[in-house]
């Protein structure tokens, strides 16, 4: 009598429950190293039944075995970028689970009364960020949460970036932060103004007024407002205020875009950034109107 149970093994390691199989069965298992999975365990094996044992096992060593590779799940990560600290998260593309994460604080946090290595103090309202606190999250934060996750950079698809915006950082042509040059540190404008840089009052009513008086369309668009925190009036405070820090910035970029920019090698700009908190229009570009009016300069 044969009796069934769920097994996996290979046939040299059959397990036999009761009485010990003849030898002439257990040496012919033993000579045919193959690995399959099998749903068999053969109870008390005697002389009369020995010939169906031998067919069993024949049959199974003549089928064509498929072996199946295990396909690894595959990963996502997200990338943070916060106020005080950028959180680094893997997810499984399929489940949405969180495999791994961690949390990088930004060394020299929110910069709102003395920039690094400087003694003179900070207008009232600035909030600036250095931009290599930035690096330091991609740097950090991502192995340490493929570590965490315990996965192969291999199982990664992909990455995903966000910010807290509207927070820009002027650059030169090669995406070089302006504060990463020691003769342009020392300006407060050379830096990323962080979206809660609150120093632009006068700059973002300017651009108000002006906008209303020209019934300009992207002001109905944005519903007739204009918020200090976004982009187009933290330019200008630098172009009023600093017109050497001006000069020198091939582009005024969102720190998001910067990111992405780097890590592609191209210049990547949001069309939500852009149309949200600069003015700009898919279909009409930038009002270049409304801004030589603004200043002719």
């Amino acid at each position: 009598k044969c009796l069934f149970l769920p097994f996996a093994t290979s046939l040299s390691s059959l397990v036999f429950a009761g009485s010990k199989p003849s030898a002439p069965l257990f040496k012919y298992a033993r000579k045919n190293e193959l690995f399959i999975h099998i749903y068999l365990s053969i109870n008390n094996i005697c002389s009369k039944n020995e010939l169906v044992g031998i067919v069993v096992i024949k049959k199974l060593l003549t089928m064509k075995v498929v072996r199946t590779k295990v396909k690894k799940s595959k990963y996502s990560i997200g990338v943070d970028f916060g106020t005080e600290s950028g959180r680094v998260v893997i997810v499984d593309i399929h489940s949405g689970e969180t495999q791994g994460t961690h949390i990088v604080s930004y060394r020299h946090n929110v910069i709102t009364e003395y920039l690094p290595m400087h003694s003179e103090k900070l207008p009232k309202g600035s909030a600036l960020q250095h931009p290599q606190d930035y690096l330091d999250v991609l740097e950090e934060g991502i192995p340490s949460a493929i570590k965490k996750a315990q996965i192969t950079p291999d199982q990664i698809i992909g990455l995903g970036i966000d910010f807290t915006s509207s927070t820009i950082l002027p650059t030169d042509y090669n995406l070089t932060p302006l504060c990463f040059y020691q003769e342009l540190a020392h300006s407060p404008h050379a830096w990323a103004k962080l979206w809660k840089h609150h120093n632009t009052k006068s700059q973002t009513e300017k651009i108000y007024r002006l906008a209303l008086r020209r019934n300009e369309k992207w002001l109905r668009r944005l519903g007739y407002n204009v918020s200090e925190e976004w982009a187009l009036p933290k330019i200008v405070e630098v172009f009023e205020k600093d017109r050497e820090i001006y000069n020198n910035t091939a582009y005024f970029i969102e720190a998001s875009d910067w990111i992405v920019s780097i890590l592609t090698s191209t210049i990547s700009r949001s069309n939500c950034s852009l149309g949200f908190k600069a003015f700009w229009d898919e279909g009409e570009g930038f009002p270049q109107d409304f801004f030589f009016e603004l200043d002719e300069e």
